[in-house]
């Protein structure tokens, strides 16, 4: 299968991999997130944890914030600390910085078997 990493023009990120709300994804194989970046974006940071109202407000500074993905990435590995589990429901978000502006992006989820 082809996936376009290809920004849609959207200021905002979109189709997470895995998708919102998928429900069988196998925990072992779960090491990364993708997303299509936010137009004009070169770097986006990224933030992922088991709380969606901690991920929803997490900063740069919370414990949810897993890293910046710099240049056109569209790429971030789940560091071990938050290592997939399976029998969980994760939640992350991916925030688009266009010069010094911050956007912010949607709170996805997906469920781990």
């Amino acid at each position: 299968a082809v996936v376009s990493t290809q920004s849609t023009g959207e200021e905002k990120t979109s189709s997470p991999v895995p998708p919102n709300g998928s429900t069988n994804v196998v925990a072992g194989r779960r090491r990364h997130v993708m997303w299509l970046t936010a137009y004009k974006s070169k770097n986006h940071q990224v933030y992922f944890g088991t709380d969606e109202k901690k991920v929803e407000s997490a900063t740069t500074s919370s414990s949810e914030y897993i890293g910046e993905v710099k240049g056109e990435g569209n790429v971030k590995q789940i560091p071990a600390k938050s290592k997939v589990k399976p029998g969980n429901t994760y939640y992350w978000r991916v925030d688009a910085k266009i010069g010094s502006t911050v956007i912010k992006g949607d709170v996805w989820e997906f469920s781990t078997i």
